[in-house]
Formats: structure tokens, sequence, C-alpha cells
């Protein structure tokens, strides 16, 4: 896999740059860093990701996310269109489309193409269709979804207020 640096700020050669201005270069590039890390990585550890997330986590990890389905509240629209963010496998969005009662439909959005395809099976397609996006920009219209899950890939956003943004846009 290769990595495309991000560019770098034009400074005014005549002017000492402010700080802010500093900072603000540096945390674009750090996102950037960040997100295509993140995402080789994930690509390259697909195959064997739900495996070790199991084993690491004595299988707690299996637990947490029937909390955090339950916790969604899809009963109060069961036939609601929900949001998997950072899908990873497609655990959480095929645990909940197997859930009794639940007649809606479950987007899947990760930008680690691998990962999907790794957990395309878990679920069929009518329920639960897995789309590569990056968290920052879904390709999803405004307003279009009623509830949004997220387990363990937040921590891996480049920017956790942007991905919250994006989120409420779609909800």
């Amino acid at each position: 896999m290769s990595f495309v640096a991000p560019p770098q700020p034009e400074l005014e050669t005549d002017t000492e740059p402010s700080t802010d201005a500093l900072e603000r270069a540096r945390s674009a590039a750090a996102g950037q860093d960040k997100r295509n890390y993140v995402q080789g990585m994930f690509s390259d550890i697909a195959p064997r990701y739900d495996l070790l997330n199991h084993v690491l986590s004595l299988n707690i990890d299996k637990v947490w996310r029937r909390k955090a389905i339950s916790a969604l509240c899809w009963p109060m629209n069961a036939e609601g269109t929900y949001l998997d963010l950072c899908a990873g496998t497609l655990d959480v969005g095929a645990t909940l489309s197997k859930q009794s009662g639940f007649r809606g439909f479950v987007v899947g959005a990760d930008f680690a193409f691998p990962m999907l395809q790794h957990g395309s099976g878990k679920a069929p397609r009518s329920v639960l269709a897995p789309v590569t996006a990056d968290a920052l920009a879904l390709p999803l219209a405004t307003r279009s979804l009623d509830g949004c899950i997220v387990a363990f890939g937040i921590r891996n956003v480049a920017s956790l207020d942007a991905g919250l943004v994006e989120v409420f846009r779609v909800l």
C-alpha cells in the first residue's frame, strides 16, 4: 500500500507565521497521516480482525455490541434505516439486522474496503449494505437515517468533531 504525504501549507516568506496557523497546519497533516495509517492497518489485518478482537477481548466485545445495539432503541422505529459507522467487518450491523422484530435496513460504512469485504457474508444485502466511505464525508443524503451506531472504530476517526458533525448531518 502506498501512502501519499499531505500537502504542505504555503507560508508567506516575508512574515513570521502565526502560532495558530502552524498549529492548524500540523493538525491537518496529522489528521491525514492518521487516516492513511488507520486505513492501511485495518486493510492489512482484515482477514484476522474478528478472531483477534474476540480473543484479545475474551469475547467481551460481543457483549459490548449487544449493549450498544440495545442503547440504539431501534424498536421505536423497527423499519428504519440505520448507520453502522466505522463498521469494520460488519459485526454490529449484522447483529442489529438479525434482532427479533427488526424490519429495517442497515448501511455499514467503513473506509477500509477489505474489512467490509471480509464481513460481507454476515447478513443478506437486503438488510445490510456495506459502503466504502470515510466517516468525515458520508455518501448519504442529509437527514436520511433514523439512527447511527458506532462501536470501536470511532477512536480511529481523524477528526472526532468533524465525524460527529457528519453523523448529525445524516440523521
